[in-house]
């Protein structure tokens, strides 16, 4: 009799702890189902420009020292994007696209005073008429990626190639000065009250047999800069500071700088580039 009343429990018992198991495999899905709908994969990483943490305006000109200066065109180029996570290096793939291509990406911002002209709300941040996102080819949980780097510049293998017969972004004659001397890595032209002021900065010192052919070798001075930055927030923005590239400088005509190494102005953009946190990953 004992023995039939616990075989006749065993099955109850069995019931039991089978909808016990499956209640708790529910949890743990929904919990990882919950914990992964929070953590998005980005698909772009937008560009952000500020001056002194604020986003440039249209309505509203830069007061530089006594002057006020309008943004005619700002420019650069990126190339060799990538990130660590957990010390491991995931080199970045950009989405082919017209601003886009073979791993170089051009952002570019138009002439403010023309958005103000056009635009309904002049009193709007500075928006990208161009491109001013880097768009990723696959998705990125940026979660636990700690760096980003990327470089400013173009590889010197894209470098010095014929524009005519390159994919856009590297056939935009603004951004190119010849084939000996290459692009543009960066470009900011600036107008003020009767003063003009510009930064063009490309590769100097390439010889090659004339400005019509491309160098066999390196240039002297490639002017490619690296940047590794440690992220701040979710990573979803890059951050241009316009006034950390300035600092220490007095804009006029004298002061403009097309990579003359000579030039006093030169050598402080160059190193305002490289010691002075002109880009920030948020």
């Amino acid at each position: 009799m004992i023995k039939q009343n616990i075989l006749s429990i065993r099955p109850q018992n069995l019931h039991k702890r089978f909808k016990y198991s499956l209640l708790l495999l529910f949890i743990f899905l929904s919990t990882s189902c919950t914990d992964a709908a929070d953590k998005p994969k980005l698909s772009e990483i937008n560009v952000q420009v500020l001056y002194k943490q604020e986003a440039l305006r249209c309505a509203e000109a830069i007061t530089i020292g006594e002057r006020k200066w309008d943004i005619e065109r700002l420019a650069f180029f990126v190339s060799e994007l990538n990130t660590s996570q957990n010390g491991i290096e995931q080199a970045l793939l950009l989405h082919d696209n017209e601003w886009q291509n073979d791993g170089v990406a051009l952002l570019e911002w138009t002439d403010c005073r023309a958005q103000q002209a056009d635009s309904e709300d002049p009193a709007s941040p500075l928006t990208a008429v161009y491109h001013a996102k880097l768009q990723l080819a696959h998705p990125q949980d940026f979660a636990l990626g700690s760096h980003l780097r990327f470089t400013v510049g173009i590889p010197f293998e894209l470098n010095h190639l014929n524009p005519l017969s390159q994919k856009s972004p590297l056939n935009i004659p603004s951004m190119f000065w010849s084939w000996r001397a290459g692009h543009k890595f960066f470009r900011v032209d600036m107008q003020g009250q009767q003063q003009s002021w510009v930064f063009h900065l490309g590769s100097i010192g390439c010889v090659a047999d004339s400005a019509m052919r491309s160098p066999s070798m390196q240039c002297k001075e490639p002017n490619r800069i690296e940047f590794d930055l440690q992220k701040q927030q979710q990573g979803q923005v890059l951050v241009l500071h316009l006034d950390r590239l300035l600092a220490g400088l007095e804009l006029n005509n004298q002061s403009a700088c097309l990579m003359q190494p000579e030039q006093p102005s030169c050598q402080v953009l160059m190193t305002n580039l490289r010691d002075n946190q002109v880009f920030e990953w948020r």
